[in-house]
């Protein structure tokens, strides 16, 4: 509202559906951009949309055509302006987000995670030295949550990418939280980082945190969080090196 938005709907698969194009919406999504965008004229738009529709589609017959430019006229006519107030009219408040009956954890955890913010001393409890430190400043921080385990290829093939842009950005903002899903002792967890020279902090998994990001299936999964504690990348599988030291640098450049 602030922004004055325009807000436009079109049903552009009833609109497939209806002209024969199955679920092929290239057509219709781009009649609606230039008709309401104003890049061009509309009549002008239109226009030259279904001369591109000529030109691309015409050697697959005329029937294909016509769908085509059948759903260029369906859409004009399906499309849709939405009146948005120019203030909240609502009466409605909010709901909390968890009921006030839920287990401590849920409120305490889980409800700040739905809020999209995260509780990072929570996880301190868990950390392989029994330490919080490590975790208790996250806060301000871009953080990456992965959870991984020393029995998963991927996850050992994953480690020395994630320990390099650790090594390279720690000092800039950004930190990891490995959490283990493994069923072995803690010493021997300790012992293969060691081994592999893994430096930042690593949790032992709990189911409570676990269902703090939702529940996690597959491994390796990491979660990428900005410097408010919100999730802004999921990532099942490895995550990508150069990929996540793009990431880390858009979300400390943000961070300012």
């Amino acid at each position: 509202m602030d922004k004055g938005i325009d807000l436009w709907v079109i049903d552009a698969f009833g609109v497939a559906t209806e002209v024969g194009m199955g679920n092929r919406i290239n057509t219709i999504m781009q009649t609606c951009f230039f008709a309401i965008s104003g890049v061009l004229p509309r009549e002008e738009a239109i226009k030259q949309i279904k001369k591109a529709i000529q030109k691309t589609y015409g050697k697959k017959g005329e029937a294909v055509v016509q769908k085509n430019f059948r759903a260029v006229d369906d859409t004009l006519a399906h499309l849709y302006e939405v009146n948005v107030p120019g203030k909240v009219t609502a009466t409605r408040v909010m709901p909390p987000i968890v009921s006030d009956a839920a287990p401590d954890f849920v409120k305490r955890v889980t409800a700040v995670m739905m809020a999209a913010g995260y509780g990072p001393a929570e996880m301190g409890e868990m950390l392989l030295d029994g330490g919080a430190g490590p975790l208790a400043d996250l806060k301000g921080q871009v953080v990456l949550v992965n959870f991984w385990a020393t029995w998963c290829p991927p996850c050992r093939a994953e480690l020395p990418g994630l320990e390099s842009v650790y090594e390279a950005k720690h000092a800039d903002g950004f930190t990891i939280v490995g959490v283990s899903m493994d069923q072995v002792s803690r010493a021997q967890v300790a012992s293969f980082l060691r081994e592999h020279g893994i430096q930042y902090p690593i949790a032992v998994a709990t189911p409570d945190v676990v269902a703090a990001f939702g529940g996690v299936n597959s491994f390796p999964t990491s979660f990428l969080l900005d410097a408010q504690g919100r999730v802004r990348y999921t990532v099942h599988g490895m995550f990508a090196t150069p990929t996540l030291r793009a990431a880390v640098n858009r979300l400390l450049a943000e961070r300012g």
